[in-house]
Parts: structure tokens; C-alpha cells; sequence
């Protein structure tokens, strides 16, 4: 988020997905106050700063569904925008990167264990999602996504008989195509 703050996002006891700032002072690090961002059961969390004031975070929550939401900072303090249901269908492996301050590409092993993607846009503190794109039409799992520039994404996956593929994802709007 800056030189002197990030934000930690993982599953915590509960099953939730907890969110703290962490906050950098020399050479010590400290923690804000946790924030419980869910009250279901998530698992593959993923978190992007979008600007030095929001990140997104996105996981599998409610029946495994991709879910996402802002995480906004005040200080040390984090609140959260309204969860936006990306998908509806058991998924795994999510990841997201931040394309611009109102912009983030989000993929995951979505229907039929396939790479899906699709872009998630940011109003404030609400997130509304484009047409999801479906990658490929092998089983993947373990993605990695990482912008280029504003419009061009690299992804990488593991998939077919455990082999490495990459692909550019393209985004014209609300509306990503693969390379």
C-alpha cells in the first residue's frame, strides 16, 4: 500500500477471512486491529492494493463461490465494502491483481476445474464484476496473476499432466480476452 503500510489477509480460526494493516516503523512492524471481513467458512484468499487508501480482497466463501470485497483504510483501522457474490459455481485457487485504482482482474479454477477471469470494478466501496472469460479448457489449479500495464495482465497456471502454461489476459472495458 505504501512504504510504511500493508495489509494482511488470511483464514482464522473461525474460518473467516480476517484483514489487519501492518504497519512499518523503522525496522518494527505492528499490527492494527483485526478485521473479521466474513462470517462463512472462505479458503483461498487473495488481496491487492488498489490505491494507498483500498485494497480488494477476494476468496471462496459462501457454497465455495468466488466472493470479493474492498478493504478500506483509515489509519490502522480497515472497514469493508459490501461482499459482491462473483460467481456461482465450486471454485479453487483464486488470485487477484489490481489493474488500476478502480480496476482488478480476478481468475480462479472455476466450472469444470477450467481458468476463469474476469474484472472486477471498483465504485467506491462497491465492486461490481464483468463477463467472466473462460481461459482454458484444461484442469488448472495454482494461478498467478500480475499486471503489465492497465489493459494487459500475464497469467500463469499449472495445468494439464502438471505442465506451467502463461497466458496475456486483455482488458477492453469490463471485458477480458486471453492471448
Amino acid at each position: 500500500m505504501s512504504a510504511t503500510q500493508a495489509i494482511a489477509c488470511w483464514v482464522g480460526a473461525s474460518g473467516y477471512v480476517n484483514a489487519c494493516t501492518l504497519n512499518v516503523s523503522g525496522n518494527t512492524v505492528t499490527a492494527g486491529a483485526v478485521l473479521v471481513v466474513n462470517a462463512v467458512s472462505s479458503a483461498y484468499v487473495s488481496v491487492t492494493a488498489v490505491s494507498a487508501t483500498q485494497a480488494v480482497v477476494a476468496y471462496t466463501g459462501l457454497s465455495t463461490y468466488v466472493n470479493a470485497c474492498t478493504l478500506n483504510v483509515s489509519g490502522t483501522t480497515l472497514t469493508n465494502g459490501a461482499v459482491l457474490i462473483v460467481n456461482a459455481a465450486a471454485t479453487v485457487y483464486v488470485a487477484v491483481a489490481a489493474m488500476s485504482a478502480t480496476q482488478c482482474i480476478v481468475t480462479y479454477s472455476g466450472t469444470t476445474s477450467y481458468t476463469q477471469a474476469c474484472t472486477l470494478n471498483i465504485s467506491g466501496t462497491t465492486i461490481t464484476n464483468g463477463t467472466v472469460l473462460s481461459v482454458n479448457a484444461i484442469n488448472s489449479s495454482y494461478l498467478c496473476v500480475a499486471p503489465l500495464s492497465t489493459t494487459q495482465a500475464v497469467l500463469a497456471y499449472s495445468g494439464g499432466p502438471a505442465y506451467l502454461h502463461a497466458c496475456t489476459l486483455n482488458v477492453s472495458g469490463t471485458t477480458l480476452t486471453n492471448g
